[in-house]
């Protein structure tokens, strides 16, 4: 018998781009702060901050919520703007888009938290 969906083919993952750091670099850093999660031994190598930018939240009318900074996070956070954008919706559960001045227009209401939040959770993973 033959699966209703043979067509449907599976997507390839991009690879994670990283700069290199030695093991040993790790290593050190690791035994140096043995009391830290793993994210923040990560950002100590990469001299990433702990922490995201604040988030900037505006509505437009009565449906809508921009998130105004959004591409200086994606260049924070050095990720693709369409790859962030994507991870937002599907996590939000709606749909948006980019307008004329860079900033992500969501169909819906949310509040900075909520973009916060998330964000959080796609730097963990």
């Amino acid at each position: 018998m033959f699966s209703m969906f043979w067509w449907s083919k599976k997507k390839k993952k991009k690879p994670l781009k990283l700069d290199f750091v030695s093991a040993d670099a790790l290593h050190d850093q690791v035994k140096k702060n043995e009391g830290e999660t793993m994210l923040e031994i990560v950002c100590h190598v990469f001299e990433i901050p702990p922490y995201i930018p604040q988030v900037q939240v505006l509505r437009k009318g009565f449906r809508k919520t921009v998130f105004a900074n959004f591409m200086s996070i994606c260049t924070w956070m050095q990720w693709e703007p369409e790859h962030l954008m994507n991870f937002l919706l599907t996590e939000m559960g709606t749909s948006g888009c980019l307008d004329g001045q860079q900033r992500l227009v969501v169909k819906g209401r949310f509040t900075p938290e909520d973009f916060q939040r998330i964000l959080q959770r796609y730097l963990k993973r």
